[in-house]
């Protein structure tokens, strides 16, 4: 598999500086103006969440690249 033409979400966040987490494939992000923005812009399906810390995060299913490229290392 290649790489994306574009940058992909996960690439956007972390350029931004936000704040992520993951759980296996789903990319976390702190829920921030900027976070909407660069899923929105993406088309990603993103889910609001309140984490354990108690502070709102975003999940976007299947985005977290590090998950894909341990996968494809394999």
């Amino acid at each position: 598999m290649s790489a994306p033409a574009t940058p992909s979400v996960y690439a956007d966040c972390v350029a931004a500086g936000l704040e992520i987490d993951s759980h296996e494939s789903d990319l976390y992000v702190r829920d921030t103006p900027e976070a909407r923005e660069i899923l929105s812009r993406h088309r990603a399906h993103f889910d609001p969440f309140v984490g354990t810390d108690g502070q709102a995060w975003l999940d976007a299913p299947f985005l977290y690249l590090p998950f894909w490229a341990s996968k494809a290392g394999k």
